[in-house]
């Protein structure tokens, strides 16, 4: 009788635990439904994209990249529903295509529109070859080393000469990590005493050929800029420049001077 009545409460137990599960399926369904016929509605899709930032980027071209990423669906969700529209996805395919631009932020802005903010890449000098000599057409490149747009060469502008990480050469990095960063001071102190670079050309073992306006070579080590900067306008400065040719810094505090005949 015992065990008659054991067996009945589990069986009770049983059917009622199936009741809720039952319940429990249908609710998660139809709220899944209901989520999802909700992200169709057009109310809660992006329709407007603001663009803030361009300067050389035409703001039409990156509209409608932007738009051609979130097109479709994944899965079974629109690609541009305001909650999961592919965020790395827009920003990967934006950078690939316009390498000019620096860094990217999507904002939402209400239900239906996305701001996009573009920071653009800043020219600091000219690409032009692996050395002088080179037909190879120019590129900007900024202040981290990369290449990101065809340049017409520009005498106001240093020229680059140097091997790069990548047949590119556009979106290519100049092959020595530190060498833009490292040497931008230098150009900028250098600079601030009255003495313009033309050129500069990075050899192998981190050789550095720096040639002045007035056609004057400085020879030196990528790593001595603080070095270079302190003592080539002092030297410069302490006879006539104009009898000089070439000046050899590779070699700590030795310098060596080579004059014109």
């Amino acid at each position: 009788m015992r065990r008659r009545r054991i067996s009945i409460v589990k069986r009770r137990r049983r059917a009622r635990l199936i009741r809720v599960f039952s319940v429990a399926s249908v609710v998660f369904v139809l709220l899944l439904g209901l989520g999802i016929y909700g992200m169709w509605q057009q109310v809660v899709r992006i329709t407007n994209i603001e663009i803030a930032g361009t300067r050389k980027v035409e703001p039409t071209a990156l509209v409608d990249t932007i738009h051609a990423n979130i097109s479709g669906t994944r899965f079974i969700i629109p690609r541009d529903s305001i909650f999961f529209f592919p965020r790395r996805a827009v920003i990967r395919a934006v950078k690939e295509r316009f390498p000019r631009i620096r860094t990217l932020q999507l904002q939402r802005a209400g239900f239906s529109k996305l701001k996009v903010s573009v920071t653009e890449r800043t020219p600091k000098l000219e690409w032009c070859g692996e050395a002088q000599g080179d037909t190879q057409n120019c590129f900007l490149v900024d202040e981290t080393g990369f290449l990101f747009a065809p340049s017409i060469k520009k005498a106001s502008t240093t020229t680059l000469y140097g091997k790069l990480t990548a047949p590119g050469p556009l979106k290519s990095f100049f092959y020595a990590p530190q060498a833009v960063p490292r040497t931008l001071p230098l150009l900028t102190a250098l600079e601030d005493t009255g003495l313009h670079v033309a050129s500069l050309t990075f050899r192998e073992d981190d050789e550095v050929a720096m040639t002045l306006d007035e056609g004057i070579v400085v020879t030196y080590v990528l790593g001595e800029e603080e070095f270079i900067a302190q003592a080539l306008p002092q030297l410069l400065a302490s006879g006539d420049i104009r009898t000089i040719d070439t000046i050899d810094m590779r070699f700590g505090k030795r310098v060596y001077i080579k004059r014109r005949e």
